[in-house]
């Protein structure tokens, strides 16, 4: 994938009803509003909050889905999103599905990346309005 392609992947996921930062994740860096990369370096969330200070307000920020703590966060954005503590991520063949539990459904279908397949099943995650 490249670059652009994580930076909108990260997008993706920030923009889901289930998303907040976490702490441990690690923000891609610096980009503009409009979307293009400045190659900054990035920040790992720190505060006990789980909120996120450390974008100035004029930037936006993502999460770089390619650092193993950041999809570690995701995965456990999506198991409190479906309500399903033992939902996980599994390569099957190219692919990767998120499942339910051992005999739980698939939440996303096939999916080229572990990070894809977990933004996928957030995306498609109940609406807690629905509830």
């Amino acid at each position: 994938m490249t670059e652009q392609g994580w930076i909108e992947l990260g997008k993706r996921a920030v923009a889901c009803e289930g998303w907040r930062w976490m702490r441990g994740m690690l923000d891609l860096g610096d980009w503009e509003v409009r979307g293009e990369y400045n190659g900054g370096h990035g920040v790992r969330v720190v505060d006990r909050a789980g909120k996120t200070a450390i974008v100035p307000p004029t930037r936006m920020s993502a999460p770089d889905l390619r650092d193993p703590a950041t999809v570690g966060c995701l995965l456990a954005l999506v198991r409190e999103a479906w309500g399903h503590p033992r939902a996980f991520a599994l390569p099957s063949g190219d692919f990767w599905q998120v499942l339910s539990g051992w005999y739980g459904d698939d939440l996303t279908g096939d999916r080229a990346t572990e990070a894809e397949a977990l933004v996928a099943a957030l995306e498609a995650a109940p609406s807690k309005g629905a509830e």
